[in-house]
């Protein structure tokens, strides 16, 4: 090494830290890294010479040069950085410039440099936060995509389930837009029109379900549109030439994501088979009605009907101020028939009288009933007195034109009856009760007269009848 020269540290230090700088700068080191290696092997005091300024070199990269002519080398080190050796670092001593504004300037570029490098190291953090911030960001969405994904899978599912369960729905379904056309059909309804749902869809409701309320403002979907929320009724139709089907129709609205209407969910239940069995209780109601109103032996009315009846046409001829009246029959010497004849015999006999007296009968209102063994009551509601007596006597030679034997009668050889009858305009002073027991009484006095015959029993103008 040749002598060296007095050498100003300031001066040297600032131009190793210029190299410094320089190579950090052009061969993009990881800065942190490079400046603590250098401050560990660049000497406390720089050694006196001849020469002054300095130079690193890295491995075989270019040489850099601050300024002035090379000298002999003060120190010699290896550099590495994050643990790998990264080249050697030699530092020379060059002669010091006769100018004394080197320092100046050069402290200047240094300072210039370090800036730079600053704002490189903040940027590079910044960069490193905003990428980790980024990674952050990308799990966040992956983590969404994922959840994305699972819903839609789960909408996919819900999808499917609800397609299969509208397909394989008992009764027929379609679903309708707001201008009336058919946008899906299920299995069922296919089924019932003979028609694919390629074929059904799009096509107007009333061209398929044709029925006196479409387009009208009994129309489901029309009902809907005024704010129904249900709307439900029965109605028959014959679908594809089949058999008529008796169905209750359900509508409910169908909404979209926003609430909106978009149309209507039409549900055909077929209740054919109910309402066959409904129609069979109902005859079977009836039947037990008129079981329970009817006679079984003469199949007129019994008398649990005669006395509803009564008190039926009693209030109304009280309210229509009209006249009421009634005949009571009774067979002439019944118990002697029985007797002679037998009750088989007997029974025909009550038959045949019944249906004499109520072939009598032409008017809707009237009523013939059994009243109870061999006697027989008739109601007449806006009948007088002389129409009464005319119908009992017609009832009284029908019933002797049958010429029915009766050999053991006091009265005639024949089957014949007595009739008592009695007319009144209800008022409220009297009552269903004693029209009835003047029509007995009117019967008692034709038996007391010798049979055979009709006697009338009139109301006292100034007080109730005696029952």
């Amino acid at each position: 090494m040749k002598e060296s020269v007095s050498l100003n540290p300031s001066l040297a230090e600032l131009k190793c830290l210029y190299a410094i700088t320089l190579l950090a700068e052009d061969r993009n080191a990881s800065l942190d890294h490079l400046l603590r290696e250098v401050v560990r092997i660049i000497p406390s005091a720089w050694p006196a010479g001849t020469a002054a300024g300095g130079r690193i070199r890295i491995d075989s990269l270019e040489e850099i040069f601050l300024h002035g002519q090379e000298t002999d080398r003060v120190q010699s080190s290896d550099f590495s950085v994050n643990g790998t050796k990264r080249g050697t670092i030699d530092i020379f001593l060059t002669r010091e410039p006769e100018t004394g504004n080197n320092s100046s300037i050069l402290l200047e570029e240094v300072a210039e440099r370090l800036g730079r490098l600053i704002e490189q190291k903040e940027a590079r953090d910044k960069f490193a936060e905003l990428n980790e911030e980024l990674l952050q960001t990308n799990e966040q969405l992956e983590h969404i995509i994922a959840q994305s994904n699972s819903i839609a899978i789960e909408a996919e599912i819900a999808n499917i389930e609800l397609t299969q369960i509208f397909n394989t729905s008992a009764d027929a379904m379609w679903v309708i837009n707001t201008d009336y056309h058919i946008q899906r059909a299920n299995k069922k309804l296919q089924q019932l029109t003979g028609k694919s749902e390629k074929e059904l869809r799009n096509q107007l409701c009333h061209q398929i379900f044709s029925h006196p309320m479409c387009q009208t403002e009994k129309c489901p979907l029309h009902r809907i549109r005024e704010g129904a929320k249900v709307v439900e009724y029965d109605f028959e139709h014959r679908f594809n030439q089949a058999d008529t089907l008796s169905c209750i129709l359900t509508a409910t609205p169908l909404r979209g994501l926003d609430q909106e209407l978009i149309g209507i969910v039409a549900d055909f239940k077929d209740i054919s088979d109910r309402k066959k069995a409904e129609d069979a209780l109902h005859q079977a109601n009836l039947k037990l009605q008129r079981l329970a109103s009817i006679d079984g032996l003469t199949q007129i009315a019994n008398r649990r009907q005669f006395d509803e009846v009564l008190e039926l046409e009693w209030r109304r001829m009280q309210r229509e101020k009209l006249p009421l009246s009634l005949i009571m029959i009774d067979i002439d010497c019944f118990k002697i028939y029985n007797d002679t004849y037998g009750h088989q015999q007997g029974d025909a006999c009550l038959q045949a009288v019944a249906r004499a007296i109520a072939g009598q009968i032409k008017r809707p209102a009237d009523l013939v009933a059994r009243y109870g063994g061999e006697e027989f009551v008739v109601i007449l509601p806006n009948t007088e007195k002389e129409g009464a007596l005319y119908l009992a006597e017609q009832m009284r030679k029908e019933v002797q034109a049958l010429y029915m034997p009766h050999k053991n009668s006091p009265v005639c050889p024949e089957v014949t009856v007595s009739l008592g009858v009695s007319t009144i305009v209800p008022v409220p002073n009297y009552s269903p009760e004693q029209l009835l027991a003047h029509a007995d009484h009117g019967l008692y006095q034709a038996k007391e007269a010798g049979r055979n015959r009709v006697r009338h029993t009139p109301f006292l103008a100034d007080a109730p009848a005696e029952g």
